[in-house]
């Protein structure tokens, strides 16, 4: 939240007593989040259409598409900060009509973080704990949960950027909250700053804690995520596990040839056969469904190239997802044309 008024605002919700029940079961059934037909409009211009998915409980969820999509917009809807124009929502069970039956329940961190630079770590959670009235323990326990304990004594302006992110995803955590938001934690970190927030992430979603989490960062999110949902131009494109996701992108086999010298009559060879190569320094990419290894076992064999290696993968998230927004592009303009 990048402004004073968000978060008192966010806080004067987030006081409500939390929600409660002594069924772990039913719990755990309910959706993190469950969208249907959510659309938001700015005057003439659609911003998020038509949106519906359900999201479960637990692990990684990453939020992707392109600059503009409506990820921000949507996540303001989910917080309860914009209201739609119309379509429903359930948050942990709760309408988005009803954000303060939720809220209690919810860590967010939208845009850069709202820190005092004068103050301690520690002090800029106190002040956070005392505007959402909470037990003063929390801010002993939070910093050590995302590697800021010694930090925690310094003053704020001395810190990186990727220390003051972590201390604003501590702050989203000083409810202990079962659902975490985070809208692009990783923007404007160096490598090290993006791989912190990324095992921070995996920690957290290991811990039984529901993230979804937006980012541009694409390998971070192949590394960190279960599950992705995917939006273009404010519809939905995709929402399921990776595998499935990785799974609508060409799938490759990769084959490494036993002696290096071999590399380029590998690509050659299976070039001649029809298939699609890569060569890379040590082995060769080949765009092809698992069930073809045999065939190319068989040609590279009939070729006199011993191979020292032939395994099958998906592409990296960064190509199947440039693969699926190109579809979803064809997909519309087609339908555009239909009509």
């Amino acid at each position: 939240m990048n402004h004073p008024g968000d978060v008192l605002r966010w806080f004067s919700r987030a006081r409500q007593p939390p929600f409660m029940t002594t069924n772990a079961s039913l719990r755990d059934s309910i959706p993190a989040f469950a969208l249907d037909g959510l659309t938001k409009r700015f005057g003439n211009r659609t911003v998020v259409d038509g949106l519906s998915f359900e999201l479960p409980q637990g692990g990684v969820t990453g939020f992707l598409g392109p600059n503009g999509s409506g990820k921000s917009t949507t996540i303001r809807m989910l917080l309860g900060l914009v209201k739609p124009t119309r379509g429903t929502g359930r948050v942990l069970g709760h309408p988005l009509s009803a954000p303060a039956a939720f809220t209690s329940r919810v860590g967010a961190l939208i845009d850069s973080p709202a820190l005092y630079p004068a103050l301690s770590g520690y002090e800029n959670l106190a002040v956070h704990s005392e505007l959402a009235g909470l037990r003063r323990g929390r801010v002993d326990e939070v910093p050590e949960m995302v590697d800021l304990r010694t930090a925690a004594r310094s003053k704020v302006r001395s810190y990186s950027l990727g220390m003051k992110q972590r201390l604003a995803i501590a702050i989203a955590l000083l409810r202990d909250p079962p659902l975490l938001v985070l809208d692009e934690p990783t923007n404007g970190l160096d490598p090290a700053g993006i791989v912190e927030i990324r095992n921070l992430l995996v920690q957290l979603g290991g811990s039984g804690r529901t993230v979804f989490v937006s980012s541009h960062v694409l390998a971070e999110m192949q590394a960190a995520c279960d599950r992705y949902v995917v939006i273009r131009n404010g519809s939905l494109v995709f929402a399921g596990l990776s595998d499935e996701l990785l799974a609508h992108g060409p799938q490759q086999v990769t084959a490494r040839p036993e002696w290096p010298t071999d590399l380029h009559k590998l690509a050659a060879v299976l070039n001649e056969a029809g298939f699609r190569t890569r060569a890379n320094p040590t082995d060769v990419v080949i765009e092809a469904h698992p069930d073809r290894s045999p065939d190319i076992n068989r040609i590279c064999f009939e070729a006199a190239i011993t191979l020292r290696e032939l395994r099958c993968g998906h592409q990296d998230l960064e190509d199947v997802f440039f693969n699926v927004m190109n579809t979803s592009s064809s997909a519309t303009s087609t339908s555009g044309e239909e009509s």
